[in-house]
Parts: C-alpha cells; sequence; structure tokens
C-alpha cells in the first residue's frame, strides 16, 4: 500500500507538507495536540461507502490552496447541502480543517485514509473489472463494498 510521508518542516500557519511514494505533494492542515484529544471518539466512528466517495472525490481534486465544497458538489454530482453536511462529519473524524470562506483542507489524518481508500479502491476495481471501463454505479459498489472490510480482510486483498 502507498504511504505517505510527513516532511519534518510545518509551516507558520499549522499546514505540513506531505509526499506520497509517487512524489506527488500535498499540503495539509496540521491540527494542535489539544483538539486530537477527541481522536478516540472519532476513531469508533464506522465509515460508510458514501465517506469513502467522498474521500476519494476530494483526494481526486485535492490542491494545495484547498477544495471549494461546490467543487466537491460538482465532481460528485451532488448538492451543495449534501456536501456541507458531510464535511461536517468529516470535521468531527479529523480528515478535514475548513478555513474561513469555505476552503476545505485534508489533515494528516484525512489524507492518509483517503491514500489508504485509493489504493484499496484501485486494487479492487482492477480485480474485479479487469479492462472494462467502470461507471459510477460500479465505483459506489466498490467503496460500498471497502466499508464493509475489517483492516484484516482489506490487507489481505493484496
Amino acid at each position: 500500500m502507498e504511504n505517505a510521508t510527513a516532511n519534518a518542516v510545518i509551516t507558520v500557519n499549522k499546514y505540513i507538507k506531505i509526499t506520497n511514494t509517487q512524489g506527488n505533494a500535498f499540503l495539509i492542515f496540521a491540527f494542535p495536540d489539544y483538539k486530537l484529544r477527541g481522536l478516540a471518539v472519532a476513531n469508533k466512528i464506522p465509515l460508510t461507502g458514501s465517506h469513502i466517495r467522498y474521500l476519494l472525490a476530494i483526494k481526486r481534486i485535492y490542491k494545495d490552496t484547498g477544495v471549494r465544497s461546490v467543487d466537491i458538489a460538482k465532481e460528485l454530482k451532488i448538492t451543495k447541502v449534501s456536501v456541507h453536511k458531510m464535511m461536517n462529519i468529516f470535521i468531527d473524524l479529523y480528515y478535514i480543517h475548513k478555513e474561513h470562506g469555505g476552503l476545505v483542507y485534508f489533515t494528516e489524518r484525512g489524507m492518509k485514509k483517503a491514500i489508504e481508500f485509493e489504493y484499496y479502491h484501485k486494487l479492487l476495481k482492477d480485480k474485479l473489472f479487469l479492462d472494462i471501463t467502470v461507471d459510477e454505479t460500479a465505483d459506489n459498489a466498490i467503496c460500498a463494498f471497502i466499508s464493509e472490510l475489517s483492516e484484516n480482510s482489506l490487507a489481505s486483498i493484496t
């Protein structure tokens, strides 16, 4: 699985630049330690196929300058209201940070999850569909399938 590795330098604005094994760099939000106390609760929230679908969409369009909710809505072909609701869930899960003005940034935790799910999604898509073009319904099914598997089951797919 592709792992994200964090560079040692944290900028003044609480952002970290991480690089994946393919050399792609991403600017993400670094939560202050006091905010991470809520992670115990966040770790107990089960992810659904919809959560995974959103994470993958955000990852596809993510830029160092953040992502606008309207762009997420456009990518997923859904309403801004739906995106707003999911972004609030992702804030509670410590997957994103939302700046004043609505720009969304991945946290390190969120980027790692997105990279992890992107890896498993691609792996399953390649194994199940080979060279067949996958439509939106199949993509959603793959996300739902991933959400139902334990971490051990996911790890055994490779």
